[in-house]
């Protein structure tokens, strides 16, 4: 539910119990007490955990950028070592896929 629509449960609610007797007793008010509550505890509850999130992906992403610093200096050593070691050109290779680009179709296979 957005803002919009939990405020509209709430002040639905709040006017079903103000004016309890312009409401049918076919309508459970106890039963809509209860659910709008917990949307409520549950709007608390996401609202906790989004900011959580939020700070997990800004973490992610410090932490991302930085690794990826050193995965290109690290590359970059390999390359150089795999031109005199042997055994580092496998490493090396798995690692030059990431930077293989994909060719597009030609205009002649579109046509």
């Amino acid at each position: 539910m957005g803002a919009k629509s939990v405020e509209y449960v709430n002040l639905s609610l709040q006017g079903s119990q103000t004016f309890g007797s312009l409401i049918p007793p076919s309508i459970d008010i106890s039963e809509f007490t209860k659910d709008v509550t917990l949307v409520n505890q549950l709007l608390s509850v996401r609202m906790e955990v989004e900011a959580l999130l939020e700070g997990i992906d800004d973490t992610m992403l410090a932490a991302g950028s930085d690794a990826m610093q050193y995965a290109d200096l690290v590359y970059s050593y390999l390359k150089t070592g795999s031109k005199t070691n042997v055994g580092v050109k496998s490493i090396t290779a798995d690692i030059a896929k990431r930077f293989v680009k994909r060719s597009r179709p030609s205009a002649a296979l579109k046509a």
